[in-house]
């Protein structure tokens, strides 16, 4: 990803409506006994995102730092190739409308995918390049991060139900982020790197949710060698890592993780030994 001037781009935020009600209280069964209890709910809004007056789709995201989900999600799904491209971002009453250098196609495809807020895409239309990296980590690095990134995750632990991704260079956490859709997370991250003009390239992501093919897709857009996931990638995650040259690693946690494509990246992998 290239590092971008990012002080000509103008970025203005609004209020945006989110009902800020008390934290309920509701009534908790454990051991046979009922208790009431107080915790804060997932907030989620809806925001449409209009580009040079054109209506292209709503997101259902965590109500806050919308400018960073919608210009990451205008270049996961290459509407746009980097902050340079938008000239305005504005979001107020539900609507972001951004206003960038070229229109974008008068018709796009939508796909609906696998989402957990009911996901869509459309860079399952595009032809992505293999990732071609040579960077590699040790087993202990993805845990140690995937730890760290668990660690980072306030949003979590305030209200549970809600998902986490991270992108690390091996050593420490570059940019952490929250959201009540799996794939707004990486929209996030892709966001803040854009703006900061952070490099992805030799980085690994990090995910506490699922790794479905559209994530994947945002993995290779954003030229991540390796996707970690704290639970299970998809079928087709897997199929898109081997033939995209993603290295994909599953169920990372309690000091053991399962590496499903491309190990060559993983020092030790190579080593294979197997269970009588």
């Amino acid at each position: 990803m290239a590092r971008p001037a990012v002080g000509a781009v103008i970025f203005k935020e609004a209020h945006f409506p989110v009902s800020r009600s008390a934290v309920p209280s509701y009534l908790r069964y454990e051991r046979g006994v009922f208790r009431r209890m107080e915790r804060a709910l997932v907030q989620e809004a809806s925001l449409t995102v209009e580009v040079n007056g054109q209506e292209i789709a709503t997101l259902i995201c965590s109500p806050y730092q919308f400018h960073d989900v919608v210009v990451g999600f205008l270049f996961l799904e290459s509407l746009i190739q980097g902050v340079e491209d938008v000239l305005a971002l504005h979001v107020e009453d539900g609507v972001a409308r951004v206003r960038l250098r070229r229109d974008p196609p008068p018709r796009l495809r939508k796909v609906r995918t696998s989402g957990c807020t009911g996901g869509m895409t459309f860079a399952l239309n595009v032809e992505l390049p293999p990732v071609t990296s040579q960077w590699g980590i040790t087993p202990e690095q993805a845990l140690r991060m995937m730890k760290e990134m668990h660690e980072n995750a306030e949003a979590y632990r305030a209200t549970g139900g809600i998902h986490t991704s991270a992108l690390s260079d091996g050593t420490r956490l570059l940019c952490v982020a929250s959201d009540v859709g799996r794939h707004n997370t990486i929209d996030r991250i892709a966001g803040v790197c854009l703006r900061r003009g952070v490099a992805t390239e030799d980085t690994m992501l990090l995910s506490s949710g699922r790794i479905s093919s559209e994530m994947l897709l945002k993995a290779v857009r954003l030229r991540v060698p390796i996707v970690v996931s704290h639970t299970s990638p998809t079928n087709l995650a897997v199929e898109l890592g081997k033939e995209l040259g993603v290295t994909v690693i599953g169920y990372c946690r309690g000091g053991a993780l399962n590496v499903y494509t491309n190990p060559w990246r993983i020092y030790g992998a190579t080593e294979i030994t197997t269970r009588d």
